[in-house]
């Protein structure tokens, strides 16, 4: 499954991928350094026993400070989609712009 969600980061023209693993980390890292992807994108594997969520995955990689790129994309590694991020991702900025902008005239 992860050959899927690599090729729709690869597609999407993503260049830095931090995979999140809590088990098999060791073979997932070779795997990965022996695919294509490795020669199109930055592949690093985290790491934890600790998370048993999302959530907790994202605020394990918060506190290592680790992702520095801005916007980053949160996936699961069971991804399958065909969908440009880079349309939604500047939909979201407009989304977020004019949220910001309106919240700013309600509260000084």
């Amino acid at each position: 499954m992860i050959d899927y969600t690599m090729e729709f980061l690869a597609r999407n023209d993503v260049k830095e991928v931090f995979v999140f693993c809590v088990s098999h980390a060791k073979q997932l890292e070779e795997y990965l350094q022996s695919s294509t992807w490795a020669a199109h994108m930055e592949v690093r594997i985290i790491t934890s026993n600790n998370c048993l969520s999302a959530g907790d995955a994202l605020r394990d990689i918060d506190q290592r400070g680790v992702v520095r790129s801005d916007p980053f994309v949160l996936v699961s590694g069971d991804v399958v989609s065909n969908i440009d991020l880079k349309s939604v991702i500047k939909q979201v900025r407009q989304d977020c712009w004019r949220w910001r902008w309106r919240w700013r005239w309600r509260f000084p």
